[in-house]
């Protein structure tokens, strides 16, 4: 019956049907059940009922009932005498079906496969084309500060405190908006004990009386004293808070004094050792342009890849006091743990336990090694987060504006939201 039938519709109801009776019949020849002769009537009868379904989509399909009884005798029966339950027999069934199928249906069953492949992955595509229902209408952006001490990092966790956690709730709270509505999103994934003077933050809102002047103040008085608002804009309907990002900026901060000053031990590491400030500056300027920085990153567990070739527009090493250094690095995008990295070999090379040699080694290693080349030491330690401060995230002027679009070539709702993917969008960064 699966070789000669061409409706898929008629397959699937009578499959139905065949397995049905053909589990009635199973039962009843293994002497599972009493009343074995108004057993197999019910088979015979949804025999009957199987084909007279079949004849009515396609009268050519149709087996008669004589042939279906005894296939469906035959099929319980070998069921039976096998020992085997009888939801093993359809597949068994389909391999056997599948060997004997002619050419002219293996044609039409690929052809069906191919065009439920094409409807399975346009309905995939139109998924995330589509903005979620709940999403609000309007696009806010604003900059705000933390500690980040007592977080273990911007992205929401279930167990652990976080800075998205407070700012979600305080949105929820002044804005009566879910947490689907706002969709709230940070320009860097700051890790674990990482600050942040320049953190942006995106939300969606339904609400058409926001007063950006206001909102800091409401917004501050929800959030913990560590955590404050600077200030609120709306932003242009298709504007995104890591894609649009023209450069990031980050700052460490060290403290090359005889010992850690305690005004600036939560926000500085401390160096035992005298620092070589020209060689540490030589250094920095080996990491500036476009390079594979594998070998400054830790391997971050993602689905997806990142493309580990990024660009570094400034690196620079700054006496930011009697015994105070700001190392200060801005790029288009970092890899995991890439500043913490860089920072740390920096300071190795000023201790003098790296040479410049090796800045210039690991990076024509890239990606050819694990990070680590191999799981090796790299000679110089990944520098504490309580050192490194988000100091700032540039955006195109016109970011900032409600009546126009970033990226008018591409499709948008009638909201003026995203249809599409922006080319070149990857990752949220550190």
């Amino acid at each position: 019956f699966f070789t000669n039938s061409t409706s898929s519709h008629s397959t699937k109801h009578t499959n139905s049907c065949w397995h049905t009776a053909s589990a009635t019949a199973a039962a009843a020849t293994a002497g599972q059940c009493p009343g074995l002769e108004r057993l197999k009537s019910s088979v015979v009868a949804a025999a009957a009922q199987a084909a007279a379904a079949v004849a009515a989509d396609d009268p050519e399909a149709a087996p008669s009932p004589a042939t279906s009884t005894r296939n469906i005798a035959s099929s319980s029966s070998s069921n039976s005498n096998r020992g085997t339950s009888s939801t093993d027999s359809p597949r068994r069934r389909l391999r056997r079906s599948s060997s004997s199928t002619s050419p002219a249906s293996s044609t039409s069953s690929s052809s069906s496969i191919e065009a439920d492949s094409a409807i399975q992955q346009q309905q995939q595509q139109q998924q995330w084309q589509q903005p979620d229902s709940e999403l609000g209408k309007y696009s806010y952006r604003m900059v705000i500060s933390y500690d980040g001490t007592a977080y273990s990092g911007w992205q929401l966790q279930l167990q652990a405190p976080t800075v998205q956690a407070q700012v979600e709730r305080a949105l929820s709270t002044a804005l009566r908006q879910s947490r689907r509505a706002l969709s709230v999103c940070a320009a860097g994934r700051t890790d674990a004990g990482v600050h942040a003077r320049g953190q942006v933050v995106q939300f969606f809102t339904n609400s058409t009386s926001i007063d950006p002047h206001k909102l800091p103040y409401k917004l501050n008085s929800l959030l913990p004293h560590d955590i404050r608002v600077q200030w609120v804009c709306q932003t242009a309907p298709d504007f995104n808070v890591t894609v649009s990002a023209l450069c990031k900026t980050y700052h460490y901060h060290l403290d090359s004094g005889s010992c850690h000053d305690p005004l600036r031990v939560r926000y500085s590491y401390h160096c035992r050792r005298q620092l070589d400030l020209t060689a540490m500056q030589a250094a920095a300027a080996l990491l500036v342009g476009t390079h594979d920085f594998t070998q400054f990153s830790n391997v971050a567990n993602e689905r997806v890849k990142r493309n580990p070739v990024k660009t570094i527009e400034r690196f620079d090493v700054v006496v930011d006091g009697p015994a105070a250094v700001r190392l200060e690095v801005q790029g288009t995008g970092f890899l995991y743990k890439q500043v913490r990295h860089m920072s740390g070999a920096l300071i190795a090379i000023g201790e003098g336990r790296l040479g410049l040699q090796d800045i210039v080694r690991r990076l024509e290693i890239g990606d050819t090694e694990p990070p680590g080349a191999g799981g090796l030491w790299r000679g110089h330690n990944v520098a504490p987060a309580k050192g490194l401060l988000l100091h700032e995230v540039q955006y195109p002027p016109s970011a900032d504006d409600p009546t126009g679009l970033l990226y008018p070539s591409l499709p948008h709702d009638d909201y003026g939201r995203l249809l599409a993917r922006i080319p070149g969008a990857s990752s949220v960064d550190e």
